[in-house]
């Protein structure tokens, strides 16, 4: 009975809601994570809540979150499966 070796890589991250109305991704499983690895210019006041799901729906099986922010918007992010 033989082995079969399979990679499987796990994307960890961490979104942050900033008070500028921003919000940072950050890669934490780079061994450098002195700055945000992207910041996203989401809203005009502060980020008060971000929510992370995934459309089962999709296709692309790609991951989704959502942004409160105090200027009252809501907003839908699609964040692409990188293969």
């Amino acid at each position: 009975m033989g082995f079969s070796w399979m990679t499987i890589v796990y994307v960890i991250f961490c979104l942050i809601g900033m008070p500028d109305g921003s919000i940072e991704a950050w890669d934490l499983a780079l061994s450098n994570v002195a700055s945000a690895d992207l910041k996203i210019e989401a809203h005009d006041d502060a980020v008060l809540s971000l929510k992370y799901f995934e459309n089962k729906k999709d296709s692309e099986k790609s991951t989704y979150f959502i942004s409160a922010s105090v200027d009252k918007s809501v907003k839908v992010w699609k964040i692409p499966v990188v293969d």
